[in-house]
């Protein structure tokens, strides 16, 4: 049969890794994703470059159980923390409701397409 032996695609793996910079995420759970019969093996696993790590430094890997009888899947949390701008709080005065214009201006902000946190700042 021709192809690779198993030894020589991880050391392949490993080298593409290295020249692509990209490093283990690590994982939480199970030591396992795999296994048949008595043989037990980490082959699912997330990769991520230096500005993918220091962006995202709260992310958390987790193996969860079983979902086939020989696998594990893989789960990624990122763990974002969403920073709302500081200042004044929010108050609402039963007055606007009277504006003309208000209807208008809260389907406006209702139907908005970008993050909360813009449009927070947007409504505000």
């Amino acid at each position: 049969m021709g192809g690779l032996s198993p030894g020589k695609r991880c050391s392949q793996f490993g080298d593409f890794m290295n020249m692509a910079k990209l490093h283990d995420l690590g994982f939480e759970g199970p030591p396992f994703t795999w296994h048949k019969g008595r043989l037990f093996e980490r082959l699912d696993c997330a990769l991520g470059n230096e500005a993918w790590i220091k962006y995202f430094s709260n992310s958390l890997i987790t193996h969860l159980p079983k979902i086939k009888p020989d696998h594990r899947p893989l789960i990624q949390n990122l763990n974002l923390e969403i920073s709302l701008p500081r200042g004044r709080p929010f108050r609402f005065l039963a007055g606007w409701v009277e504006h003309p214009e208000f209807e208008d201006f809260v389907n406006d902000k209702w139907h908005f397409s970008g993050t909360m946190s813009e449009a927070l700042t947007k409504f505000t």
